[in-house]
């Protein structure tokens, strides 16, 4: 949002980089925001230094949010960047207002892409994210919503 905002309020290009999420930071994520900041540098000729790739690439083009109906205390058993598959267990949901529980099961395969920090959940609020793959043993009709890329070379990079 900061990007959009510094954009349309300055016309300044600006760049925002996730590291994580509910007053949380990832280390493994500001290493490798790091290194993409570098990258970018550098093919900007802003700094000096070699572009490094990461040995995979991925481009993403829908994910999908699952939204919670009612409040519920949680406990998921996956973290960000799981591969998970259709049905799979995910966690668990308690709901204290009538005494009931469930488990949280995966609609689809693909990898978690955000989820629920806190033990609590409000009605509407979107427990966890999914980005859809297509290399799945569950044999149904879907959209390629997301794909590997091929590690592109640093000529082939336009910025």
């Amino acid at each position: 949002m900061m990007a959009i905002a510094l954009n349309q309020q300055f016309h300044i290009p600006a760049l925002t980089v996730e590291v994580g999420g509910v007053q949380s930071l990832f280390p493994d994520f500001i290493q490798l925001a790091l290194r993409g900041i570098r990258n970018f540098l550098a093919a900007k000729k802003m700094v000096s230094g070699e572009i490094i790739l990461p040995a995979r690439q991925f481009l993403l083009t829908r994910r999908y949010g699952i939204k919670q109906k009612e409040a519920a205390m949680v406990k998921l058993t996956v973290k960000l960047g799981d591969e998970v598959h259709h049905n799979q267990v995910l966690g668990r949901l308690y709901f204290p207002n009538r005494l009931g529980h469930q488990e949280i099961r995966s609609p689809m395969c693909g990898f978690i892409f955000s989820l629920q920090q806190l033990n609590q959940v409000a009605a509407g609020d979107t427990l966890f994210s999914i980005v859809e793959t297509d290399t799945c043993h569950v044999d149904r009709t879907t959209l390629n919503h997301f794909r590997e890329l091929d590690n592109l070379k640093v000529t082939k990079i336009r910025m």
